[in-house]
């Protein structure tokens, strides 16, 4: 859902802990497991086993709740069940979410290149952040990852120029109501409090109408208009889509983006050149993510696998030392532990040997008396992100 009010303030629970890790997550796989098609979000050889209709059934429900990817786990869908379900009624709900995906990440992707285009032109320095950053380092094409959001990280110093040009370019202060699927112009006063909570501006939306959309294409993103909520009918009756521009100032309350702004890199993607992080910094942000909202929250944020297993495999040793060096500075060395391990075991990835290292000295329970949340350690997150606890 989109919504431009948000909480900077994430909540953990404690989890009980019995026994000894291990590197091994078998050992504590909740029975089940196996029934959930995780291997539609990575990377490696799709299952030999028969795509039977119940399978294939599990595996579409599986796949609308990953959306953000969608155009990757359908094609390892289709590589896996054949392409015979390219005009299966099983796979009708996908094919049309896969046509709302499509569309919203190429429109996201032509207002991304527009913004930056002219943060550039007037020296604002920026870095691109969290699924936008990842979908730009990690995906073949960038089309293949969405979200409800384009992130961009600048300076507060810079923080108020990088809103001018978005206000120029047709993104207005809105809120969204989301009784009716619409937003509606923010009060300045109701934005000037959430703004003085959070580390990002907040109701910088852009609704921009389709018009060079297939019959085909405009009949899909129609069946699918009540489980997207960027996608809407105008009063026209023209399909219209909003893209949300999040400007960060800081990651966190305490945390600001300067770091990563002045550390940013250039990456050219089919001519357009972003400004992005290292990627020991994306993966250090993606396992805090995957960890402290995995404790959490049930099923939320698993598709974010999917980024983690393209970005650790592209990881030298310089850069798992970075990453070291990350989570040694911030103590996420647990949270490291229950991500990572991970990786081989069910998404046939294997670990930089540094950081496979690393990740091992974390793997005994702490002493009675020891504090779990000055460890970071609330147990393991796998369990709750796909509903088993």
């Amino acid at each position: 859902m989109i919504t431009m009010l948000r909480s900077g303030i994430k909540k953990s629970v404690r989890a009980r802990r019995t026994g000894n890790r291990s590197l091994d997550p078998q050992v504590d796989t909740p029975n089940g497991a196996s029934e959930i098609p995780i291997w539609l979000l990575g990377i490696a050889d799709v299952p030999s086993r028969r795509a039977d209709e119940r399978a294939l059934g599990d595996a579409c429900a599986f796949a609308l709740t990953c959306w953000q990817i969608l155009p990757c786990v359908w094609r390892r869908l289709v590589a896996w069940a054949g392409v015979g379900v390219t005009n299966s009624v099983v796979t009708q709900s996908v094919r049309d979410r896969l046509a709302s995906v499509h569309t919203l990440a190429r429109t996201q992707r032509l207002l991304l290149e527009r913004y930056v285009t002219e943060l550039d032109r007037r020296h604002v320095p920026y870095v691109l952040l969290k699924g936008s950053a990842v979908c730009a380092m990690a995906y073949e094409y960038m089309t293949d990852r969405c979200g409800i959001d384009i992130d961009v990280g600048v300076s507060k110093k810079w923080i108020r120029d990088a809103e001018k040009i978005a206000l120029d370019q047709g993104f207005v202060q809105a809120e969204f109501d989301a009784q009716n699927k619409r937003f509606f112009l923010g009060t300045f006063r109701h934005r000037a409090a959430v703004e003085k909570q959070h580390y990002e501006l907040g109701f910088l939306v852009r609704e921009q109408v389709i018009v060079d959309l297939d019959e085909r294409t405009k009949a899909a993103i129609r069946r699918d208009l009540t489980h997207q909520d960027p996608w809407h009918e105008t009063d026209e009756h023209d399909l219209a889509c909003y893209v949300t521009l999040d400007l960060h100032h800081g990651l966190s309350m305490t945390c600001t983006v300067d770091e990563a702004v002045a550390s940013s890199s250039e990456l050219i993607r089919n001519g357009l050149r972003l400004r992005v992080p290292s990627v020991p910094w994306v993966v250090f942000q993606l396992i805090e993510k995957l960890y402290l909202e995995g404790v959490a929250v049930y099923r939320k944020g698993g598709y974010q696998y999917a980024d983690l297993v393209r970005l650790v495999a592209k990881i030298e040793t310089p850069d798992a030392l970075a990453l070291i060096e990350l989570l040694s500075k911030h103590a996420l060395g647990v949270p490291a532990f229950y991500v990572l391990r991970r990786l081989p075991t069910e998404f046939g990835v294997e670990l930089p040997a540094p950081v496979k290292q690393f990740i091992a000295g974390f793997g005994q329970t702490p002493e009675r008396g020891q504090d779990a949340y000055k460890l970071n350690d609330l147990g393991d997150m796998w369990p709750k992100l796909w509903g088993y606890r």
